[in-house]
């Protein structure tokens, strides 16, 4: 079970090594196969229903109807359009994101878990440095080599210089949370590893998770102490990368993302407000246009009119007010899913779920099912810290013991 889980994870992230052998949509193929033995492996290994989680299943039905009454509106309103691609990917998005919010997996939370996301996440990163050294371009496809001027913006093994950055970002924030949880010193090291990774990809989405962790952790903090504390880390560390990289490509890259006009970010918000268009000419509570602005429907060999460059748009136009709120309930109830004490993981969900709002990583299949594993890594990161917390006490009470037994051996040879 712990090899396929992990092999499973590594399907999840690696679909340019489909492509560079077989095609894209073997690539997607793989990904879905991956997904539903995870599934699989959840049920079959054993698993507890969370209390008060019984909502995710109606939601989960819910938008299973939104999608069918949106294809029916859709494919009789165009002779053209393909939503069906679109409608399968959402589908397995929802359940996973469904079975993992309302049930906890005990069965997978005691492989290792930790040590397989690490393999997933240090191999793909080694691949980006690899690829931004000019390197292994030409072997794994979809690093971005325009955009910046002829610097290498890399795909890894995800197939796609925008996958790979989100990816490694959600891993970050697991790692994060282990080594707060354990304070096991190579979960603190893989955590910093993957945050630089992240900031050398060029990403802004990744960035914005990064970022946006933090800051949400910052609410998310019990205590006004370790707010101001954690307030006082986050004003050092601004400091610190203004001064190492005030005028730098990375400062102009990161720092631009705030700017409307910065490159990208016109065209951007131009798509936001036709997207809005759309969806005010569809019928507003299903979708009018579903499976027509994305890249999965491209990418499976339907015919796409482009991309919207928000997920919640995208999912506007194609599922409508209803499908919307119906999908993003379920991306609520993961982050509701993580244990309340897993704070620093808890803060990497919201900022990956609001970060779908001005960035289509929505449609991307490690970033989705990444984020619907999280409670799943979370029960791990509890069974091991429970595990831990166990060794020393028990450590501690072998060595009271000893002292005793010392102590009593002394008394007793003072009195012979």
């Amino acid at each position: 079970m712990n090899t396929t889980l992990g092999v499973c994870l590594l399907v999840v992230g690696g679909r340019g090594v489909f492509e560079a052998v077989a095609s894209k949509q073997i690539g997607y193929v793989a990904q879905a196969v991956a997904i539903v033995v995870i599934i699989v492996l959840g049920l079959t290994r054993g698993f507890t229903k969370r209390h008060g989680k019984t909502g995710l299943f109606v939601a989960a039905y819910l938008f299973l109807m939104v999608e069918l009454l949106s294809v029916a509106y859709v494919t009789s309103t165009s002779t053209t359009a393909d939503p069906w691609n679109y409608v399968v990917v959402m589908t397995m998005f929802a359940l996973v994101l469904c079975l993992s919010g309302a049930l906890e997996f005990d069965g997978l939370a005691r492989t290792n878990v930790m040590g397989w996301l690490a393999v997933v996440g240090l191999v793909a990163v080694a691949v980006a440095v690899i690829q931004q050294r000019s390197l292994l371009l030409d072997v794994f496809g979809g690093s971005d080599l325009s955009s910046l001027g002829g610097t290498v913006r890399p795909a890894a093994l995800t197939g796609s210089y925008l996958h790979y950055p989100l990816m490694i970002s959600l891993i970050c924030f697991a790692f994060v949370q282990a080594w707060v949880s354990t304070r096991r010193r190579w979960y603190g090291i893989v955590a910093l590893v993957l945050a630089a990774a992240v900031a050398a990809s060029y990403s802004r989405s990744g960035m914005v998770i990064l970022a946006g962790g933090v800051l949400c952790h910052f609410v998310l903090s019990s205590g006004l102490g370790r707010r101001i504390r954690l307030g006082f880390a986050i004003l050092v560390a601004a400091v610190v990368a203004f001064l190492a990289f005030e005028g730098t490509p990375y400062w102009s890259r990161y720092i631009g993302g705030l700017d409307s006009g910065a490159a990208g970010n016109e065209a951007r918000i131009t798509k936001w407000y036709a997207g809005m268009e759309y969806w005010f000419d569809s019928p507003l509570l299903i979708g009018g246009y579903t499976g027509q602005f994305t890249n999965v429907t491209g990418n499976l060999g339907g015919e796409a009119t482009g991309v919207l460059e928000s997920g919640l748009v995208q999912q506007l136009v194609s599922f409508g007010l209803v499908g919307t709120i119906l999908f993003y309930l379920l991306m609520v109830g993961v982050v509701l899913a993580v244990k309340p004490a897993h704070r620093w993981l808890k803060a990497g969900l919201v900022a990956a779920m609001l970060q779908t709002l001005v960035y289509q990583s929505i449609e991307v299949v490690p970033f989705m099912v990444l984020f619907s594993l999280m409670p799943l890594v979370s029960s791990h990161i509890d069974f091991r810290s429970s595990g831990a917390q166990s060794f020393r006490s028990d450590e501690a009470v072998d060595k009271s013991t000893r002292h005793r037994e010392q102590r009593s051996l002394r008394s007793h040879t003072l009195h012979v």
